[in-house]
């Protein structure tokens, strides 16, 4: 079996174990740390690339553990003592000449490959006459990384980012996060889904790319968010004309969506507004309850709702009111963009 390792969102840890188990074959753990999970899997590379989960996959080629104060030197220099580095990499590189380069990230943060250290690096691969070193966007990275639980690894990365903070809209989720909070809503062929705070549509979109559904109800109070949500809906290539047909884009207010019947929706997905830049969120905790009594009131009996929220203990106050109907089933506390969130699995029962 190969050895991989895969970033994900700090604090899913055991939502990303479970969807790896049901993912790949022959799956087995060997470390789960906050953010990242190293295991073996008989699963190809192509599998592992295809997990939309996961912010980043590695081939893993050398693990440490108990690494010091200076971690970095101490991996780079097993790494040229061992001088093995092309041997073990040969296997999972493509059949093409390729450019590449070394990354070095040290507790989640990039730090400099020393010139002396990368040329040293670069030297172990020169037998190789279809691998060139190249500085910016190459074909393929060689990561060396180390946390600071004293864990480290070198590994082949074999993803390439589907986004970044650069690239996505203001406020937009990013699609591993969009792809875990639909996974935690079990979706079915059956469902009928909604996120009435759709944004630019990360959410509702991931659910229409990676799962089945009946319907998928997208909407918004901001009628740009949903002018752009249905000029991309349009454009989507990835989705059959009829599937497509079941995407509804609409503009609502969320704390009256009078449009839908009660007991109408399956399932509710969604990223409501946190109150931290929001002017007209005075009472943040009011606009919650108010939330919660609509949503109760459109999602059926023994449905679901998965909630992104910024302010979690304000959030189980309101919840308090809803006692007997809203049950928390499960909380995960996690990091959006660097700022605390919590992600919550509330289900309606009689």
């Amino acid at each position: 079996m190969t050895t991989y390792a895969s970033t994900f969102i700090p604090g899913m840890g055991e939502v990303v174990v479970t969807a790896l188990q049901r993912s790949l074959r022959d799956f087995e753990v060997d470390l789960l740390l906050d953010g990242l999970v190293v295991y073996r899997s008989s699963s190809t590379v192509a599998d592992v690339r295809a997990l939309r989960f996961c912010n980043n996959s590695f081939v893993c080629v050398m693990s440490f553990d108990g690494l010091g104060r200076n971690p970095m030197a101490q991996i780079s220099q097993t790494v040229l003592a061992d001088g093995q580095l092309l041997r073990r990499v040969a296997p999972y590189l493509p059949r093409k000449n390729l450019t590449y380069r070394f990354v070095a990230s040290a507790e989640n943060r990039f730090v400099p490959v020393p010139q002396r250290t990368r040329l040293a690096l670069e030297q172990l691969l020169a037998a190789e006459p279809r691998l060139r070193p190249h500085p910016s966007n190459p074909d393929v990275e060689f990561w060396l990384l180390a946390r600071r639980e004293g864990f480290g690894f070198v590994g082949m990365r074999v993803t390439r980012q589907r986004a970044s903070e650069k690239t996505l809209a203001q406020g937009e989720l990013r699609p591993e996060l969009c792809h875990l909070l639909c996974l935690l809503s079990e979706p079915t062929a059956d469902d009928v889904v909604l996120d009435p705070f759709c944004g630019s549509g990360a959410i509702p979109l991931e659910r229409a790319r990676s799962f089945p559904y009946r319907r998928v109800l997208a909407g918004d109070i901001d009628a740009k968010h949903v002018k752009g949500l249905r000029a991309k809906v349009r454009q989507l290539r990835w989705i059959q004309r009829k599937r497509q047909q079941n995407i509804v884009i609409g503009r609502w207010e969320a704390l009256n969506l009078h449009t839908f019947a009660s007991e109408s929706v399956d399932k509710i997905v969604t990223d409501p507004p946190w109150g931290f830049y929001q002017s007209q969120l005075t009472d943040l905790e009011r606009f919650q309850h108010s939330m919660l009594q609509e949503f109760q009131r459109v999602l059926r009996w023994n449905g679901l709702m998965v909630l992104l929220v910024g302010r979690p203990q304000l959030f189980e106050n309101c919840l308090r009111d809803f006692k007997g109907t809203l049950t928390v089933l499960q909380r995960y506390d996690v990091l959006v963009s660097g700022k605390k969130a919590s992600v919550f699995k509330i289900g309606k029962s009689a």
